[in-house]
């Protein structure tokens, strides 16, 4: 009976092993793809709310060649 036990144990060991590091792994690979998208959502230089002129079409500053934006008041 004791053996049996044991056999259980270490058994449920192994599953928890298994477990413990498949929650890991998928941890890992959450936490890569969310900065991988950060990385390429980063915003550009030219694309500065700090510099250029108002682009009424988007409410930001930028460059002035947005062939689709406006620059002037209505």
């Amino acid at each position: 009976m004791a053996a049996t036990l044991k056999k259980a144990v270490y058994a449920a060991g192994k599953v928890a092993v298994i477990v413990g590091r498949a929650l890991l792994d998928g941890s890992r690979e959450m936490l890569a793809a969310a900065t991988e998208g950060n990385r390429h959502a980063k915003r550009r230089s030219h694309e500065s709310d700090l510099t250029g002129e108002y682009n009424y079409r988007t409410g930001r500053l930028d460059d002035g060649t947005d062939p689709y934006g406006w620059y002037e008041r209505d």
